[in-house]
């Protein structure tokens, strides 16, 4: 039976359970006997309006939690909460424990907006306990996850405050940096927190800092280092699901594909994968064929992980022999009903056919055995008929896309650079240029003289349309550019310093150094932050790009 502590209950114990009161005593025993049931049993004994409610309430919802059923308990332990905070009887250091056994509670029945808002509500009315610097700690690393800055920051610097010598407090504000786009700051961070460490420290608080240190290193374009960090780790815990999917990371981008497709499979072990995408109800494919048989092809992660991922579902099929059925986001549904081999394509979540087997999309490059050197081409989706011409004219038609989404990495560049840049480097030479932007920031790009505004797309197949008709787009890593790839229209890629695995090893400004788009100049910045050398790069390139189109020759 899982353990939760009982410290608060057994401080209360001698005000709160006079011999007149048996259910409870009761119900104490019986959880002590490793007999939840039988302590939920005794609780609802005891009458809401008794001045032993809260701690029922709380022993319920510890017993609930044993027994596996998350929402009951949390419900049981907030409760408990709410009648501690009524009554005022018990004292700061009971709430404190009662508040992180619900937070946990909640959490567990993945509900973390509802424990941070407990937290962040509870913990201001809570003016002394041991426990204190801990939960705001636990509030921090609650609030990340889920974008709350303000929250994240206000509880970093209460839990700095109590505990100035905790690595916990250190390793919340690592990863506070590290959601921030600021992996030097948060590489201080876990530094120090590996300095206050003790030898004797868990195995999984040495792993959980060490990937934590590792991913900032990767951030930081320190690939090496980031994966002698990882396997630093790897011994104290082997099947830790985040440092696995962290190293994967490291591994793919230097090129190592079968060792990196193997520890991406940890990610199902993570329990926001699990809660977030469909759990199969057939095998794994076993990469044989099944002519008589389906298989699903199940949607994870984005938009650009699906369109670079398309590519394999060709050979898939042709390997599998039967059915295919692919799940995706409903925004690329159309565009992915043209794959070559698919028979049938539904949306994210939506009820599936009959099937025999499945395979999780980002499981395909293992299941096919790709290597850097076996990786099939990108372009493998038609798109539909253009609906809207690029206005004519003289001069090559340029795409361009700067914004993306800013988590987990905010890998936009500012569009006025961007514009700057281009309209600098072309000079006299005419250029069409096409506004690829899809979402609020297409905003930015209003009223500007020379960029062609296309209607707002409804889907990818409408971007694809307008794409088609283009001879470069420039982008950076985002949809648009996978979307590029996909469809065969050329794309100049802008890039973080510390870009993301697909692309490869660094490479000199200009040059094609990722194994899924061999064919795509790459344009990295050449430090941290430093977008204005990358842009100058790509200016240096696109003026000659645009002298061939003059002479007649783009390439």
């Amino acid at each position: 039976m899982p353990t939760f502590a009982l410290t608060a209950l057994a401080r209360t114990l001698p005000a709160m359970l006079p011999p007149r009161n048996p259910f409870l005593l009761k119900a104490l025993a019986a959880y002590q006997d490793e007999n939840p049931a039988q302590a939920v049993e005794w609780c609802d004994w005891i009458a809401a309006d008794s001045p032993e409610a809260a701690f029922a309430d709380h022993l319920r919802g510890q017993a609930l939690r044993a027994l596996g059923q998350p929402d009951k308990a949390a419900e049981a332990l907030v409760s408990a909460v709410k009648r501690t905070l009524g009554s005022g009887q018990d004292g700061d250091e009971v709430l404190a424990e009662r508040v992180r056994d619900t937070a946990e509670a909640l959490s567990d029945a993945g509900q973390d907006a509802r424990a941070l808002a407990l937290l962040m509500d509870v913990l201001p009315q809570i003016s002394a306990s041991p426990l204190l610097a801990s939960l705001w700690t636990q509030t921090a690393c609650l609030a990340i996850p889920q974008q709350d800055w303000t929250s994240a920051e206000q509880a970093v610097a209460r839990a700095m405050a109590l505990a100035p010598q905790d690595q916990a407090v250190w390793t919340a504000l690592g990863s506070l940096r590290l959601r921030r786009d600021d992996p030097v700051g948060a590489l201080e961070a876990f530094d120090h927190a590996l300095t206050l460490l003790p030898p004797s420290a868990a195995a999984h608080l040495q792993t959980a800092l060490l990937a934590a240190r590792g991913a900032a290193l990767f951030d930081c374009g320190r690939y090496q280092q980031a994966l002698d960090c990882y396997n630093h780790a790897l011994p104290l815990v082997p099947d830790d699901a985040w440092l696995r999917m962290n190293r994967a990371a490291a591994l793919l981008v230097q090129g190592d594909f079968a060792a990196g497709w193997h520890d991406l499979e940890f990610r199902w072990q993570v329990p926001s994968f699990q809660r977030r995408y469909r759990v199969p109800e057939a095998p794994l494919w076993d990469g044989c064929r099944h002519p008589d048989d389906t298989l699903l092809v199940c949607n994870e992660q984005a938009f650009g992980d699906a369109l670079m991922m398309a590519r394999c579902l060709p050979e898939l099929a042709r390997r599998f022999g039967g059915r295919v059925v692919v799940e995706c986001h409903p925004p690329l549904q159309r565009l992915f009903a043209t794959l070559p081999g698919v028979d049938e394509v539904f949306p994210h979540g939506g009820q599936a056919p009959e099937y025999q087997w499945h395979c999780p999309l980002m499981s395909l490059p293992r299941l096919l055995e790709i290597t850097a050197t076996t990786v099939p081409p990108a372009a493998c989706l038609t798109p539909p008929p253009p609906t809207t011409r690029i206005p004519a004219g003289d001069g090559p038609a340029i795409g361009l896309s700067w914004g993306g989404r800013p988590q987990p990495r905010n890998r936009s560049v500012p569009f006025a650079d961007l514009w700057a840049t281009v309209r600098q480097a072309t000079g006299a030479h005419p250029v069409r240029w096409v506004c690829l932007q899809a979402d609020e920031r297409r905003k930015e790009a209003n009223g500007i003289d020379g960029l062609w505004m296309p209607p707002a797309p409804q889907d990818f197949a409408d971007s694809a349309a307008v794409m088609a008709q283009l001879d470069w787009v420039i982008s950076i890593d985002s949809a648009v550019l996978h979307l590029a790839g996909a469809i065969g229209t050329p794309c100049a890629a802008l890039l973080l310093a510390g870009a993301d695995w697909r692309y490869g090893l660094p490479v000199p400004a200009a040059a094609c150094g990722s194994p899924w788009y061999p064919q795509m100049p790459l344009f990295r910045q050449p430090a941290l932050d430093d977008w204005p050398g990358a842009l100058a790069a790509l200016g240096e390139w696109l003026r000659p790009v645009c002298a061939r189109n003059d002479a007649g020759t783009l390439a």
